[in-house]
């Protein structure tokens, strides 16, 4: 699956009408009309999608449509690839990758961490209380520094890395 293909373009739309956009499409193809909702990860393991989870997922501080440091702008980066997250959590994208990361909450269980490595991409899913379900965190575009940064925290679920035979 190509990534681009399903990047929403918010040029020319007013600050406005790209958080309506954004949130709609959250809702459409995450939400389907309910205030929670889940899907399939790669692994059979599902994650939940909240509906309180949108600002924090696509609203950032220093966006280009708003200051430093304020937390109350949708991030444009972030809203036009909301499209990739059903499909990297699929794994249907080459190059991606599953990651189990500590978590910094002293206690808590590990996070999952998806990786689109050619993108920059990735996805935080946090865990919950049920065995073998997400919640869904956030999502957006990180350097490749810092992903390997995050990745030394962790270990990768998927692909396996195949231990070279004796």
């Amino acid at each position: 699956m190509n990534l681009d293909d399903l990047t929403e373009d918010l040029s020319g739309l007013s600050r406005e009408d790209a958080i309506a956009h954004t949130r709609e499409i959250y809702e459409s193809v995450y939400l389907d009309g309910k205030n929670a909702n889940d899907l399939p990860c790669h692994d059979g393991e599902k994650v939940i999608f909240y509906r309180d989870r949108f600002e924090h997922a696509f609203f950032t501080g220093g966006s280009t449509w708003g200051p430093a440091g304020d937390k109350s702008r949708l991030c444009p980066d972030r809203a036009s690839k909301i499209r990739w997250i059903a499909t990297v959590i699929t794994c249907g994208v080459d190059r991606s990758e599953c990651w189990l990361i500590e978590n910094d909450r002293h206690g808590r269980p590990p996070k999952r961490l998806y990786i689109c490595r050619p993108k920059s991409y990735v996805i935080w899913l946090e865990p919950t209380k049920h065995e073998r379900t997400w919640k869904f965190s956030s999502a957006f575009s990180m350097t490749p520094e810092k992903i390997r940064d995050r990745c030394r925290m962790g270990r990768k679920i998927w692909p396996e890395t195949k231990k070279p035979r004796d």
